[in-house]
């Protein structure tokens, strides 16, 4: 099975075919790119004696996002509320999972989940922006609408289903 380290050797060849412009704009890409891959294209940048300037790296705080976008991770999860054991199995909440199906608490969590479930899943999570780890969450509350949609219809189907057979049977 193939290593996933890093291959310099490659990337290197990679970086010194690119054409100045590209590799300026590679050089814009600090926060975003992979801190061996930087390394490189600095060394080849500095090699062609082309003039640059790297991008002020933004102030971090505790997790991968800037001290701003915390404030994103306050909102009301619905994919954590109501598709609760299977989110917190793809953010890799375990415990909360466990939490879930025992009886006097289950209800609780599922609130709790639905408040702070965003905070508990970032912090698990290895995306670079809150912005990306919140696209995904849309699309959770996406497939809650889904689900809440084919569940109705199910339901109103099995009813009207129903209704038909017990009038043609009685």
């Amino acid at each position: 099975m193939p290593s996933k380290k890093f291959d310099k050797e490659f990337f290197q060849r990679k970086i010194s075919g690119l054409t100045n412009g590209q590799l300026l704009a590679l050089l814009q890409l600090r926060g975003d790119a992979n801190e061996a891959l930087m390394v490189l294209a600095v060394g080849e940048a500095t090699k062609r004696n082309i003039a640059f300037k790297l991008p002020e790296a933004p102030i971090m705080t505790q997790g991968n996002a800037p001290a701003s976008d915390k404030s994103k991770l306050k909102r009301w999860n619905w994919g954590a509320f109501f598709l609760a054991p299977v989110w917190t199995c793809a953010n890799k909440l375990d415990i909360w999972t466990i939490a879930l199906f025992i009886p006097p608490i289950n209800f609780v969590v599922l609130f709790y989940l639905g408040f702070k479930g965003n905070q508990l899943a970032y912090a698990k999570n290895t995306l670079n922006s809150v912005d990306d780890f919140m696209l995904i969450q849309r699309q959770w509350a996406k497939e809650v609408i889904r689900v809440i949609l084919i569940t109705a219809i199910f339901q109103i189907s099995l009813g009207l289903l129903i209704g038909l057979l017990t009038h043609f049977t009685s």
